[in-house]
């Protein structure tokens, strides 16, 4: 849905394309929220072995989006004779750096998402539903609350530095949650690494349809594949180093391994900072 969701708001015709497209970003960002806050509110009152019920209420969602787009106006795609060649577009060096740069931004953000809850509860001994509730949810606002600062203020503030001081906030972020041996810090910059990666995965796609304006619909499935790819892969590498931690030093206690797995996104999130910094260079030399 996302890759589809992209392409048609990019279509609408509208001045501050940039602000929509991270206010159409935000909007996961709620629902991720709410779904972890109405989850956990429903497992206390229905309790865990009523986990099937919770499931099939979640039906509700998917087939209320099925009737919006049965009538939701599609915009016409770009006429194949206006489309920019696909092979230019696909080998061009900021098209590549783009697709590295959203694949280590997807990495960034769901490394945590995925790991956050485990870590906090075995790492930071936290309970599980604090951990759900205030870590977890927490993370998918602050994400949204940077999706929604941009959209709101797009013409102010300058894309590009905004994704390279947020890969440098989700780097330091990643540094302190593995290495703080006080839970409140490591709470408060999980909250923080959501407001780092905000823009990592949509600003992507802002400035690589920027680039190339008539490549077509498909630089965003490409571009969302290599997210996904990264939204595999870290969260893989996280509980690969762990469990490699846990073998290879023997008698280790599961926090010093969880932490060790968590320092993968310093990696990731320090890769991703360097790939926008190049890009920068480029989009400031083209300008100039």
């Amino acid at each position: 849905m996302e890759v589809l969701l992209s392409p048609i708001m990019n279509s609408i015709p509208h001045d501050e394309k940039e602000g929509a497209m991270s206010l159409l970003h935000s909007f996961y960002s709620w629902g991720q929220a709410f779904v972890i806050l109405a989850t956990t509110f429903l497992l206390f009152v229905l309790g865990k072995r009523n986990w099937q019920i919770i499931m099939l209420l979640w039906i509700i969602l998917p087939l209320a989006d099925f009737f919006l787009f049965l009538s939701s106006p599609i915009p016409s795609p770009i006429p194949e004779e206006e489309r920019t060649e696909g092979k230019k577009v696909f080998w061009h060096p900021y098209f590549i750096l783009a697709f590295i740069a959203i694949t280590f931004g997807g990495a960034s953000e769901l490394t945590i998402t995925g790991w956050i809850s485990a870590f906090l509860e075995a790492a930071v001994k936290i309970p599980k539903v604090a951990g759900d509730s205030f870590g977890v949810s927490f993370f998918a606002i602050m994400m949204g609350l940077g999706r929604l600062l941009y959209g709101l203020n797009s013409n102010r503030i300058n894309l590009n530095k905004f994704m390279i001081l947020g890969s440098l906030l989700t780097c330091i972020s990643y540094l302190v949650i593995a290495v703080s041996p006080i839970p409140f810090i490591s709470l408060v910059f999980c909250a923080l690494c959501g407001f780092g990666v905000s823009l990592l995965w949509p600003g992507n796609l802002v400035l690589a349809s920027n680039k190339f304006p008539k490549a077509g619909t498909w630089i965003f499935a490409v571009l969302a594949a290599g997210g996904d790819i990264g939204a595999s892969v870290g969260p893989w590498l996280v509980g690969f180093i762990t469990d490699k931690a846990l073998a290879y030093f023997k008698g280790a206690q599961e926090t010093f391994a969880l932490k060790l797995g968590m320092s993968a996104g310093v990696v990731f999130s320090l890769l991703c900072f360097a790939t926008l910094c190049v890009m920068y260079g480029m989009d400031k030399k083209h300008k100039t």
